[in-house]
């Protein structure tokens, strides 16, 4: 299956910009978990302590900082300027 060079190109720009905002999403999380503890949520993750927390999202961040970092190492870089 052979995908069009312009539409494989919009996919992985769209992959990047999917990755940008779920590290801005985990970074508001951790924000909130730490500045903002005792608020009323209407879920609460079974996480007590801002260090579980962390650990908890490291993995997703890391793989997400991995899917940025790649082009520029495969020499791909303008599939994120696209």
């Amino acid at each position: 299956l052979s995908l069009s060079s312009s539409f494989q190109s919009i996919i992985q720009m769209l992959n990047g910009v999917y990755c940008v905002a779920q590290v801005i999403e985990f970074s508001a999380f951790l924000h909130l978990r730490r500045k903002h503890n005792d608020l009323e949520r209407p879920f609460r993750v079974p996480c007590s302590s801002f260090a579980a927390c962390c650990f908890l999202l490291f993995m997703p961040f890391a793989f997400c900082i991995v899917l940025l970092v790649m082009p520029f190492f495969s020499g791909d870089v303008l599939q994120i300027a696209s």
